[in-house]
């Protein structure tokens, strides 16, 4: 019995998106974590930002993945980008529902090469500066982590708290709720507007979105029209029967005149699997000349404005930077520990939002405006809502474009993400004259503590053992808060938890860097 090559690919395919469900979703800390370490880390934008900020790990992804392509086409499009993986889902769906065909079927499209490369050109003219704000919108993986961030979890959330609802009256503890899910309207229209737009596409078209405006699709078509091993169609073998340009996903087989456009192939293998006469290749290509060359020449011509884009984006890289980092929000967003700092987080963030979906205090939220024209949708920490927990580092672990560097966890307990303010004005001990300490009971390094004056405990600072986890600006209980933290342009190393001297207002212990949190 023959294994067909597409039915190995789609369980590959479908592996790929299992674990990338895993990821977002936060099944399961190990999984998440070698998930964001491997799969992720070898997604094209992730590894372009790694490259830009000098990341040799970078270097070494994205050469891999342009030899790849070089030797066998867009293998990558195929089972490693899981928003492609997830169009295919779609359109397989679309083929077995009441409709007979999906409505590209026994078409053959020459696509939107001067839209597809033009959103390519324009990625990269503004990342070179340092400006996201196309690879926020337009990358694949951030794509599919806002579907399942912003929409799948808060969805899944929901429906597990209603069943919590349901089932508390008669087995109270059957389930247990999850946590919420606070979003504003703009970041959940920009979520929904994207999958209707995606889902349209792919139900009606299948891979449209990857031949149309996907800038990653569009890099590797430079390199896969020309691979070494490609799909052709014998024409002595073949019967015009068509079943292949009835199964191609990406439109680009075109029967009558025996050819196959390998810009566009995704490489999925069903046009061999279907192929009752066997005529359709994948083997190695010698070059060619004539007509084929000839036909190469838009695509040459594509290169070749790439490569002047990027020459003529270096050139103004300095001045344009400058410009970009003018726009980041006032005052500056809190970032997460292991940011390093404004610039580097604002310049290396994709906003696939993996930090946002392992977060467990839900503490970090992605903002349509915080970092201007550096980036859309990138996340900050938002204090009101929660705190950075002293005991995790669960961000730090899971980030593929480098914006968040690896830190261990007593590392991550000594980084100052920001420093906290005190307004004595707005403190109930001092406009009431009674105890509150809500703020020094929570901090775990304890850099806000009390002393008793008047048989009153009144707030106090030690701000070199502050590391900006925001604690304390969560449950102060007056609006607005009487303290809270204000984000550090470039991070900083606190000192050791503050350990007070004087008797009877604090723990005899400072607290260890293993240790858990005190309240």
């Amino acid at each position: 019995m023959r294994i067909k090559r597409g039915t190995v690919r789609a369980f590959t395919a479908a592996l790929t998106l299992v674990l990338f469900l895993l990821f977002f979703m936060n099944h399961d800390p190990g999984i998440t974590k070698w998930v964001g370490k491997t799969l992720g880390r070898i997604q094209f934008f992730p590894a372009l930002t790694r490259a830009l900020s000098g990341g040799i790990s970078g270097i070494i992804v994205l050469s891999f993945l342009v030899l790849v392509s070089l030797a066998f086409g867009r293998i990558y499009c195929a089972v490693i980008c899981p928003l492609g993986i997830f169009q295919d889902l779609v359109r397989f769906l679309a083929r077995r529902s009441g409709r007979k065909r999906s409505a590209m079927q026994g078409r053959t499209s020459n696509g939107y090469p001067f839209l597809w490369y033009g959103v390519l050109i324009l990625t990269l003219l503004v990342l070179i500066p340092g400006s996201l704000i196309m690879v926020n919108l337009f990358d694949p993986l951030s794509i599919f982590g806002r579907f399942c961030t912003l929409l799948l979890v808060p969805a899944g959330a929901s429906i597990n708290n209603l069943m919590v609802a349901v089932t508390e009256t008669f087995r109270p503890y059957l389930l247990s709720p999850s946590p919420s899910h606070t979003l504003s309207w703009p970041l959940f229209m920009l979520a929904y507007v994207w999958l209707i737009l995606v889902t349209t596409m792919a139900f009606f078209h299948g891979r449209l979105y990857c031949n149309t405006l996907c800038p990653v699709g569009a890099f590797f078509s430079l390199f896969s029209r020309k691979a070494l091993f490609r799909f052709s169609i014998d024409k002595t073998r073949c019967n015009g029967c068509a079943k292949c340009q009835r199964v191609c996903r990406a439109a680009c087989i075109h029967p009558s005149l025996g050819e196959i456009d390998g810009s566009r192939c995704v490489a999925c293998f069903d046009c061999m699997d279907v192929c009752p006469e066997q005529a359709i290749q994948y083997l190695p290509h010698a070059p060619t000349s004539g007509t084929a060359t000839r036909a190469a020449l838009p695509h040459r011509r594509h290169f070749l404005t790439l490569v002047a884009a990027g020459g003529l984006a270096l050139l103004l890289r300095k001045p344009a930077t400058a410009i970009v980092r003018q726009t980041v929000a006032t005052p500056l967003p809190v970032i997460p520990p292991g940011a390093l700092g404004i610039d580097h987080f604002s310049a290396t963030c994709t906003a696939c939002l993996a930090c946002v979906a392992v977060c467990p205090e839900r503490v970090i939220l992605p903002g349509i405006n915080n970092f201007g024209l550096a980036g859309i949708i990138q996340p900050g920490l938002d204090f009101n809502r929660s705190r950075c927990a002293y005991t995790c580092n669960a961000c730090t672990q899971v980030c593929p474009s480098g914006a968040i560097v690896p830190l261990a966890l007593g590392v991550k307990q000594r980084t100052r993400i920001g420093h906290v303010v005190f307004e004595k004005n707005q403190c109930l001990v001092y406009t009431h004259k009674r105890d509150c300490g809500a703020c020094a009971e929570v901090c775990p390094t304890h850099a806000v503590y009390t002393i008793k004056e008047n048989n009153v405990h009144h707030p106090r600072l030690a701000p070199d053992a502050c590391i900006g986890c925001g604690a304390c600006q969560q449950v102060c209980p007056v609006l607005p808060k009487a303290i809270h933290v204000v984000a550090l342009a470039a991070h900083e190393q606190s000192g050791p938890p503050f350990f007070q001297k004087q008797t009877g207002d604090l723990p005899e212990k400072v607290m260890g860097e293993n240790d858990a949190f005190p309240f």
